[in-house]
């Protein structure tokens, strides 16, 4: 299976980042035999920044909306 990997880090190179989550979950992922491919996305626009919280917060009630898995 292809999976998408929507993060603002890449996860093939970044180990230290979110304690390592984004990279140690893309190794998992290929370990299980997944093809992953890294979405680079960029939040710095503060508008986009509080749009994705309120609609986060909306659909998925508490969490962080900073790394996402996108199934392809």
């Amino acid at each position: 299976m292809n999976i998408g990997y929507i993060s603002p880090t890449n996860p093939f190179v970044d180990k230290k980042r979110w304690s390592g989550t984004n990279y140690s979950t893309r190794e998992a992922l290929e370990l299980a035999g997944h093809t992953v491919e890294w979405i680079k996305y960029d939040n710095t626009n503060l508008f986009l920044k509080i749009y994705n919280r309120i609609i986060y917060k909306l659909i998925y009630g508490n969490g962080t909306p900073n790394g996402r898995l996108l199934l392809v």
